[in-house]
């Protein structure tokens, strides 16, 4: 048993080793490098705190998952056991009493499918001494199928699954189990001997096993026989009538325990009657026997009852369902065997029914409203008394406030909104149905209808009449929107086509301009009841006089100027952002562009004069035209009305008119940030000359928001039109060498043609670059000047002789007029800048400060010395030869170097004042440009090399050969060549490489390398000569004598393995010493 547990015991632990060391690994890293880790220059694990939380919230879920997976694990074993405890019962050979049972169970579903005897009971015979464990016999229309005793043993738990599986399998030939019968000794449940709980027992989980195989409520019938072997019982049953005599107790659809809790009681109730006339009956009865047995019967009765309900107790659980409990005084066997069914066995059967859920749920709901039948009557009764007090007392609160209202409404004396709201309350009171359905009697509602038709008269004298004569006021006064105050006017007149969202909005309008807060709010609360009457009724009469005047002063005004000013009013409110910096360029644009009027970055082009505007202007353009037509020929008269087309050309001359202003304020309120740091000049121009920097994107934004093309429909009249014009020139024969005048700047549209000098920005004339790519390498040249200019400063070196700003200031010249003063606040900064610096004097030059240092990384260390044992840290390596590296940033401004090339941003081609050119520390950094474009392709930041390692060829003594490097692993074993791809370096902590030769005698020899640059060392143990392609190499490694061949592919054209730059490397400063 020891043994057993300290097995398991180790069986977790080594389960648990590989999660704990996990975790330990994760927890030395956190805690010895997490101050190091940062992320977007976060530093997540700086504080201790930081540190536990993250590993305490890493250990709990370690945990959870190992106890997790320790469930799985008990759970997949268990059903394992279960599948093999089932696969051994079947691989054990059926016993003859098994295969009698089978076949008896077989005949009798054939026999019941060819006779119809469709329903079929299973009989219980607790108390049967017959050594045959199945009996089928037929009652009537029933088929029932009696199993023994002793099958119900613990010991025949097989044989008792073999009739479940039958029993189940029946299902399907429509023979299925219909319920169950338990058929009892009334002698032994009296006697209660000690095996008879154990008996329960078994026969408890044997019910519970038929239930889940047959289904879930199958009824039980339960019938105790030998009734007879109570003394009395016979003698007392004799005073019963017919069926009376079974005392049949039935069982509603509720739970087992609680429908045998008072299954005492209710045995003892059978018998009341009885007991009734007990007197009688002993003094007929002359025996002395029976008239002792007479009397002892009703004690002897209760004491059986207690015996039955502790037993049935035992014996029904949850799955079976007790339904009914029968009586008889003989043998029930014995009858059955008989030529003629029993009685009691026959009414028994035909009792008996399955339910289905919903027939079992609403059986279960009439036996609970029955056994609570004056609770429910209880309630309900107390539910209309509720009801009817409710409706009493709603009426008579409604009642008594009605006539507050009234005695308030007859002694106001004037304020007309006071008389409405009083109105108003009491139109609510009187529909007020609480929070109970009410009745609505006749009386109530000619009282509700009397209510709102006085209301409704209040409201045209109080808000009609005052309504057309402010409306009439603001139609004459000439500060006021007449437009808007006419339409709204001959709506409320009950003229025109009514719009009820603009009458609400005006009207409220209306009502915040004239009536104080108060006030206000009474009013606002009325208008929508006076704007839902205005289609019944028109609220006042229209003064014609009046509107004719009104018509006259708004035709001043052209159709075009109002429907573009409707238009406008209505697009300008949908919710779409305006176009910014912030939103169209991003961060970027916000730390480079500012505002010369002081406004927010977020603020710029409304959405209505963008790209994305216009084409919804124009997609919606001919039916709100349509529409505005529709209203001017009902508000200024149909003798005053437009063709549409002209008031569309109208719209949209003044449209771009505006969308040139808004982009034209947009660009020149534009400036370039932080210019009044002059020192961070050089970083800003270097961000602005990017390719897809900020203001390429800003050009580019001015450009594809500028350009305003026609409508799909007049580009394919322009089209059609150009077609036919062609046809038309071929078949004439007329030839025109002047320009078509339909490719003319009539396609274009009038803001197109207005920002034409943006566009030719990014147009290239010729093979020449465009304007745009012209301005960011005068950017990146000035940015760079000034760079070179502060690095001579600092250095000591002589500043560039070419001024790289007098060319941006030249090319600023050519730009439209609108971006000029962008453009030229960064020339007058830089040259101010310049100007400011031109007197500083450098007293150091750059060399003597990365001299000593270049020496310090380089001298004996390995790569640049072979045979050094210390290695070049890879941080310096990168520090030195990267694209922006000491050595490479150094070399770009070096005396004498890229005379073939451009000087725009290098000296010139003197050296500096008391050095001479050294020819081979010119030599040195054509050597470290060599380095930094193997070690660090695309100008990366990190050395990083990608190559491919594949198996050539090797001795016949090598059985296999294997090249382990971190994590990845190439293995050949004479075929099949299977190339691996490496990277180095390829951890931050080292590498530790191995290569393995096993050899046919089983010897194995081996060759490790450690550190950064293990690669470049295990490849110096070789031989490395040229592949068969440019971009390959070979290399032959021996072990003892046996050579393995190996071919290495780089991603590039140059080599970085045995490049005689590396080894060749001196700091040019360390020269000659």
């Amino acid at each position: 048993m020891i043994g057993v547990m300290l097995l398991r015991f180790f069986k977790t632990l080594s389960r648990a080793a590989v999660m704990v060391a996990m975790l330990y690994w994760v927890t030395v890293l956190v805690r010895d490098y997490g101050p190091r880790l940062s992320i977007d220059g976060s530093m997540l694990f700086t504080e201790t705190w930081q540190q536990w939380g993250g590993l305490l919230t890493l250990y709990v879920g370690g945990l959870i998952w190992f106890c997790w997976r320790w469930s799985v694990d008990a759970q997949r074993a268990k059903h394992r056991a279960l599948e093999v405890q089932v696969d051994l019962e079947k691989r054990i050979a059926p016993c003859e009493r098994e295969l009698q049972l089978r076949e008896q169970l077989t005949q009798w579903r054939l026999e019941t499918q060819v006779e119809g005897v469709r329903p079929a009971f299973l009989l219980f015979d607790l108390h049967t001494t017959s050594n045959v464990d199945l009996r089928i016999e037929r009652v009537g229309r029933y088929s029932v199928l009696t199993v023994s005793g002793r099958l119900l043993s613990e010991a025949e738990s097989r044989r008792w699954q073999c009739l479940l599986d039958e029993l189940k399998g029946a299902k399907r030939d429509r023979c299925a189990l219909v319920g169950g019968l338990l058929l009892l000794n009334a002698q032994k449940l009296l006697g209660a001997d000690d095996g008879q709980e154990l008996q329960a027992l078994s026969l408890r989980e044997r019910l519970e096993e038929l239930a889940r195989a047959i289904g879930k409520g199958l009824p039980i019938q339960t019938i105790v026989s030998h009734c007879s072997s109570l003394p009395g019982y016979v003698p007392s049953i004799m005073g019963l009538q017919g069926e009376e005599r079974d005392l049949a107790i039935g069982f509603s659809l509720g739970t087992n325990q609680s429908n045998l809790l008072r299954l005492t009681e209710r045995m003892g109730n059978r018998l009341e009657t009885l007991d009734d006339s007990l007197l009688d009956r002993l003094q007929r009865e002359p025996l002395t026997l029976l008239r002792t047995q007479l009397y002892g019967f009703s004690p002897l009765w209760r004491l059986f009852s207690g015996h039955v309900q502790v037993f049935l107790q035992a014996v029904f659980h949850d799955q079976a369902r007790l339904q009914s409990l029968r009586f008889t005084a003989g043998d029930l066997a014995e009858d059955v065997q008989g030529a003629t069914s029993s009685t009691l066995l026959l009414r028994t059967l035909q009792q008996c029914e399955r339910h289905g859920a919903w027939r079992m749920f609403l059986k279960h709901s009439a036996g609970w409203v029955r056994s609570h039948a004056r609770v429910c009557l209880i309630l309900i009764v107390a539910g209309v008394c509720a009801f009817l007090a409710h409706h009493y007392h709603h009426q008579a609160r409604m009642l008594d406030k009605l006539a507050e209202q009234r005695e308030a409404l007859f002694n106001l004396r004037q304020g007309g909104l006071e008389r409405l709201t009083l109105l108003t309350d009491m139109v609510d009171v009187s529909q007020d149905k609480g929070w109970l359905p009410s009745l609505q009697l006749n009386q109530q509602q000619r009282l509700v209808t009397l209510i709102q038709t006085l209301y409704e008269q209040a409201l045209s004298e109080v808000i009609a009449q005052p309504l057309a004569n402010a409306l009439e006021e603001r139609i004459n006064s000439p500060k006021s929107h007449a437009y808007d105050n006419l339409r709204l006017y001959l709506m409320l007149g009950g003229q025109g086509r009514l719009d009820t969202d603009f009458v609400a909005r005006e009207l409220k309008v209306l009502s915040d301009q004239r009536l104080p807060q108060p006030q206000r709010e009474w009013l606002n609360a009325h208008l929508q009841r006076v704007v839902q009457s205005i289609p019944a009724a028109a609220l006042f009469s229209v003064n014609d006089a009046l509107v004719e005047q009104a018509r006259e002063h708004i035709s001043r005004e052209p159709v075009a100027q109002r429907v573009y000013r409707q238009l406008s009013t209505l697009l300008r409110n949908l919710p779409h952002k305006e176009l910014s910096v912030a939103t169209e360029i991003g961060t970027g644009g916000l730390m480079l562009f500012a505002s010369r009027s002081g406004r927010s970055m977020t603020q710029g082009v409304p959405w209505l004069f963008t790209l994305e505007g216009y084409t919804h202007l124009n997609q919606r353009l001919e039916r709100f035209i349509a529409e505005a037509l529709r209203d001017e020929s009902w508000v200024m008269g149909a003798a005053r009305q437009q063709a549409p087309h002209h008031v569309r050309a109208e719209i949209l001359g003044l449209y771009q008119r505006d969308y040139v202003r808004h982009w034209e304020y947009f660009v020149s309120d534009l400036k370039v940030a932080g210019l009044n740091e002059p020192e961070q000049l050089p970083g800003r121009l270097e961000r602005l000359s990017q390719q897809e920097g900020a203001l390429s994107r800003l050009l580019q934004l001015i450009d594809r928001e500028t350009r305003l093309s026609l409508n799909a429909e007049n580009e394919g009249i322009l089209k059609r039109l150009r077609e036919r014009t062609v046809a038309l020139k071929i078949r004439l024969g007329v030839e025109d060498n002047a320009k078509d005048i339909l490719n003319d700047a009539s396609e274009q549209s009038a803001v197109t043609q207005h920002f034409a000098s943006f566009h030719r920005l990014t147009e290239s004339v010729e093979g020449r670059p465009s304007l745009l790519d012209q301005l960011r390498e005068a950017l990146a040249y000035a940015g760079g000047y000034l760079s070179a200019r502060e690095a001579s400063t600092a250095s000591g070196l002589s500043p560039p002789a070419v001024n790289a700003l007098e060319r941006l200031d030249s090319l600023t010249s050519t730009f439209p007029l609108l971006i000029r003063p962008l453009l030229s606040d960064i020339v007058k900064v830089g040259k101010g800048w310049v100007r400011t610096h031109q007197s500083v004097t450098l007293t150091k030059k750059w060399a003597q400060d990365l001299g000593p240092y270049c020496e310090r990384v380089v001298q004996q260390r390995y790569p640049f010395d072979r045979n050094a044992s210390t290695d070049v840290p890879l941080e310096a390596f990168n520090q030195l030869f990267a694209a922006d590296g000491l050595l490479q940033t150094f070399g770009r401004f070096y005396p004498g170097r890229h005379k073939d090339e451009s000087t725009l941003l290098r000296p010139d081609n003197r050296a500096v004042e008391g050095d001479e050119i050294d020819p081979l520390v010119l030599l040195q950094f054509d050597r470290a440009e060599h380095i930094g474009k193997v070690f660090f392709p695309a100008g990366a930041a990190q050395a990083h090399i990608d190559f491919e390692v594949s198996p050539v060829t090797m001795d016949e003594e090598i059985a296999s050969f294997s090249l382990i490097v971190d994590d990845r692993q190439l293995s050949y074993s004479h075929g099949p060549i299977l190339p691996s791809l490496f990277t180095w370096p390829s951890q931050v902590l080292g590498t530790r490489l191995n290569a393995v030769v096993t050899l046919l005698d089983g010897r194995t020899i081996r060759q490790s390398q450690e550190g950064t640059w293990a690669w470049f060392r295990l490849i110096d143990q070789g031989l490395l000569s040229a592949g068969p392609t440019a971009d390959t190499q070979w290399l032959t490694l021996s072990f003892d004598g046996y050579n393995v061949v190996l071919q290495i592919r780089s991603a590039g054209l140059e080599q970085p393995f045995g490049d005689a730059n590396v080894r060749a490397f001196r700091c040019p400063y360390s020269l000659g010493t």
